[in-house]
C-alpha cells in the first residue's frame, strides 16, 4: 500500500492525500518538482511514486502544468 512507503510521515490514507494536495498548491508557485518536494519534505521518488499510482493526482498535476505554460 502507498501510505505504508511514506515512511518519514504520518502514513494514514488522509496524511498522504493531504501531502499530495499540499504539493500541487505548492508547486503552482514554484513550478520546480525538486523545489516542492523540498518545502513538503519528501522525496522525488515519493513524487514519482504518487505520479504513477494514482491517476487522479497526474491528471490534477498535468492541468496545472498545462495552465503554467510547462
Amino acid at each position: 500500500m502507498e501510505e505504508l512507503q511514506d515512511s518519514t510521515h504520518n502514513n494514514s490514507i488522509a496524511a498522504v492525500e493531504e501531502r499530495k494536495i499540499n504539493f500541487l498548491n505548492i508547486y503552482t508557485q514554484t513550478e520546480s518538482i525538486y523545489h516542492t518536494c523540498e518545502r513538503i519534505n519528501i522525496k522525488p521518488a515519493t513524487f514519482k511514486r504518487w505520479i504513477k499510482n494514482d491517476n487522479v493526482f497526474k491528471n490534477k498535476f498535468n492541468k496545472i502544468k498545462e495552465r503554467i505554460g510547462l
